[in-house]
């Protein structure tokens, strides 16, 4: 009630003749009519922002949403959501673009949105390249103020660049593997001209460190443009921010059309976990987005690359319905090299009995089929090419334009290429009816259940300019995949190795991480650890997206050339994400062991897996897992060495270490927006910590916890609060240790019988651990050392640890039960 006395105080003392203030529980907004400026003020009185304007790049040139260039009409409303709303109409006083702009107070939540929308009023065409619904540039009286912040979390254009974290003192270093992309280039260089101005994509975060405050900058949905950030620190407290809502170079915004720069949001919070996962949970509304589903399965790209046939699918798919499929795996994904060419899909040589076949094939063993494609992509060789070149991308002379993943054109790569690749242009109507059967004879004739979509960056997003030319490349990547889900349905999986902040709500899983494992050994554990945009720096930079706008893909379990500590390491890292589970190895080479601890990530579940070491390691290397059950909730916890000669010691404090779930954050539509982790100790509690690849019981915590990490290996612990009576503390299962196994557990003083029910793929075998603490014993029935039951057997390991080895002969659920002594 203070707070919303103090904005309403503030709000009459800052309302003038060329002022308009509008307020809420976290912010007052100030904009100035006279100079076109909004002033964010926090309910503390400390200035957030102050001279923020609008820009649009024009013709080579920026121009700024001030008073000097236009004439302001102010409107406040209340959204159908609940948020309160400033809507700035802005008119050009030289007659040739006027814009209206969105700025949204958030009813549920610390967070400021900006979206605007440019229109042509000239009577002629005007080429667009940008637009800024957030321009802060100390140059032109634009202040960031945000304490004394050193680091951000930048993020990268695709799934290969996971971005990285950023000290704001050193000049910013671009991430690997990667250069510039083709498209989305920015032309505001204001900023970019200095060495230390961090560039980021999409989204960027601000913080010190994770335990004090933080603001997320970030695109909630890019459906017109593609968005970029640059971030400059100043001396003290002040930063600039640019947020450059990117078009293609021959984008034409013609007389009395329209373009959004898609919106922006501003959102502050106690850490960076919390603005982040706020931050996507209003990804998550924005997108409308059903609810993310995780993908179990296999593919072989990675051992077979392009040369395979449907023998070597068959024999695979075989193979894991005999031995993975009771473990949860669904999907039989084929990739690039069963094609004739790119631009002609259907099934080539190697192929001979067409891919309906071999769909109906994979099917009749209870498994799914997948299948990638790039569908954008035309060979030389290909009919589509021979047949309908004007279907194909054209430079601004009416030729069609070469695209490829090659740096320049200045390579040999460029130049020896074959064969050579073009670019259909889903604008043409007849390029998009051709493209529509295509997904149609995928989805419905051939009977694929699984699409994944590559080689966005280099084709779509590379686009100079469309048949059409008032089309952008993300409204065109949007409208392909509209036609993709229509046509192949809900039940369809679709992963898009694109940016999934142009194609979400359309896509079930994204591909987020570097995607480069070729070869040896040393390549695979170059995959999972090494790097900012491996699958460790990548799981830990993006985790906040995971299961609110799509389910991340870190990647597959390649583990046949791994060491088996190493492949253990890579298994609990894609098993604890929280995201696609999907082998990449020829199982029929796996051999006993290593199959073994792949069954043990089979079936992927969407507990998300949080970075504890964000602001210290890229990559991460310290994951915490919260499992939530009705009959309990525990922690997983994975410590990993990416180290593969020396030993490391980890050693963390549990407030840390401990992922609380927050309530729910709801939405003012209704429903909820997903729960948001914030890393943080129930104060007071004692922990019982369990080796899972050990299978040991690891003694009890408090405070801190130390660990010792073994090279180019995991430790992977599960932590439950203590409860003084009998308790389940892990299984050697699942590496979430009960999250899919256990569905029931509870003990009874009065009897002193701990009771649960434990799940397994029939005539499978697991064991369950369970803790007695000081004061209770155990005896077996009828023998000195086993219990023996139909379906289990109970023994006594340690003195404070008992197992119970489950056999699930003809079944796939045991309930059980041991009974204790209390002295």
């Amino acid at each position: 009630m203070k707070q919303l006395l103090l904005l309403a105080l503030f709000g009459l003392s800052m309302q003038s003749a060329h002022t308009q203030t509008l307020g809420n529980n976290w912010f007052s907004l100030i904009f100035d009519s006279s100079r076109g400026s909004l002033t964010a003020v926090k309910t503390s009185g400390d200035t957030l922002f102050s001279g923020a304007v609008n820009a649009i790049i024009s013709d080579g040139k920026i121009h700024l949403s001030n008073g000097n260039n236009y004439r302001f009409t102010i409107k406040q409303i209340i959204g159908s959501d609940g948020n309160q709303v400033l809507l700035v109409s802005g008119k050009d006083k030289n007659r040739k673009l006027d814009f209206t702009q969105q700025i949204t107070l958030f009813s549920n939540m610390p967070a400021i949105g900006f979206e605007v929308i440019y229109k042509n009023v000239s009577g002629k065409n005007i080429n667009i390249r940008s637009l800024e619904p957030l321009r802060l540039v100390q140059q032109n009286s634009g202040i960031l103020y945000f304490g004394n912040a050193e680091k951000c979390l930048t993020n990268g254009a695709m799934y290969y660049d996971a971005g990285n974290i950023q000290n704001l003192s050193k000049p910013w270093i671009r991430p690997e593997p990667y250069g510039e992309t083709k498209g989305g280039v920015m032309s505001d260089t204001l900023l970019t001209a200095n060495p230390l101005t961090a560039q980021s994509w999409w989204n960027i975060s601000l913080f010190t460190d994770t335990e004090t405050t933080a603001l997320t900058v970030g695109y909630l949905l890019n459906a017109n443009t593609l968005g970029r950030l640059q971030m400059l620190k100043h001396d003290g407290n002040q930063l600039s921010l640019v947020a450059e809502s990117v078009l293609n170079p021959g984008f034409i915004l013609k007389p009395g059309q329209e373009i959004s720069s898609d919106q922006l949001v501003l959102v502050t919070g106690e850490n960076v976990y919390k603005t982040n996962e706020n931050y996507a949970s209003l990804m998550q509304e924005k997108m409308n987005n059903p609810a993310c589903s995780v993908m179990n399965g296999w593919c072989n790209w990675f051992y077979t690359m392009d040369v395979f046939s449907e023998n070597e699918i068959l024999e695979n798919a075989v193979f894991a319905a005999n031995h993975l499929k009771s473990f949860g795996l669904e999907y039989i994904q084929i990739d690039e090299g069963f094609q004739t060419t790119h631009g002609d899909w259907q099934g080539n040589k190697r192929f001979p009995h067409g891919l309906k076949w071999l769909c109906d094939s994979i099917k009749s063993l209870g498994l799914k089929p997948g299948i990638w494609i790039a569908p954008f992509v035309i060979a030389e060789n290909s009919e589509v090419y021979k047949n309908h070149p004007d279907w194909l991308l054209k430079d601004k002379n009416g030729k069609p334009v070469r695209i490829g993943p090659w740096p320049s054109e200045n390579t040999d790569w460029y130049r020896s290429e074959t064969p050579k690749r073009y670019c259909l242009d889903l604008t043409h109507p007849a390029a998009e009816k051709w493209y529509t059967a295509l997904i149609d004879t995928i989805a419905n004739h051939w009977g694929f259940e699984m699409i994944k979509v590559d080689f966005v960056a280099w084709t779509v997003f590379s686009a100079q300019q469309f048949y059409n030319t008032g089309a952008t490349p993300a409204q065109v990547y949007r409208h392909a995949l509209e036609i993709m889900r229509k046509k192949a349905g809900e039940n369809c999986h679709i992963l898009d190795c694109g940016p999934g902040h142009v194609s979400g709500g359309y896509i079930n899983s994204m591909r987020i991480e570097y995607d480069q494992n070729y070869g040896n050994s040393d390549n695979a554990w170059t995959q999972y650890f090494r790097g900012n945009s491996s699958s460790a720096g990548a799981a830990g930079k993006r985790w906040f997206y995971n299961n609110k706008t799509w389910t991340n893909d870190i990647d597959h379990v390649c583990i046949d050339l791994l060491a088996e500590h190493e492949a253990k390491a890579a298994a609990t890292l894609i098993g604890l994400s929280g995201g696609n589970v999907m082998s990449g190895d020829r199982l029929m080479n796996l051999g006993p062991v290593k199959m073994e601890i792949l069954k043990k990530i089979f079936p992927a579940t969407p507990e998300n897996g949080v970075p504890v070491d964000l602001a210290e390691n890229d990559p991460q290397t310290i994951f915490t897992c919260a499992v939530e059950k009705p009959f309990g909730n525990w922690q997983v916890v994975a410590f990993f060495n990416t180290d593969r000669e020396k030993p490391r010691q980890k050693i963390v404090v549990l407030k840390k270490l401990l992922t609380k779930l927050d309530p729910p954050q709801i939405s003012p539509k209704g429903g909820s927006l997903g729960k948001v982790n914030s890393l943080q100790l129930e104060s007071g509690k004692t922990y019982l910590t369990f080796d899972f690849w050990e299978q040991r019981f690891a003694g009890e915590v408090t405070d801190t916890l130390q660990v010792n990490v073994n090279p180019g290996s995991v430790a992977l612990y599960s932590l439950r609060p203590k409860t003084g009576e009998p308790q389940i503390i892990g299984t050697n299962r699942h590496v979430k240790m009960g999250a899919v196994e256990l569905t029931a557990e509870k003990y009874d003083a009065a009897t002193l019988t701990l009771t649960a029910t434990s799940l397994g793929p029939e005539d499978s075998a697991h064991s369950v651990f369970v803790y007695l603490p000081d004061g209770y014993g155990w005896q077996p029935r009828d023998s000195k050392i086993y219990e023996i039951n139909p379906l289990y057997s109970v023994r006594q390991t340690d003195p404070n640890l008992l197992r119970i080895d489950l056999q699930f002969t003809n079944s796939t659920t045991i309930d059980w039960k041991i009974t204790v002594q209390k002295y």
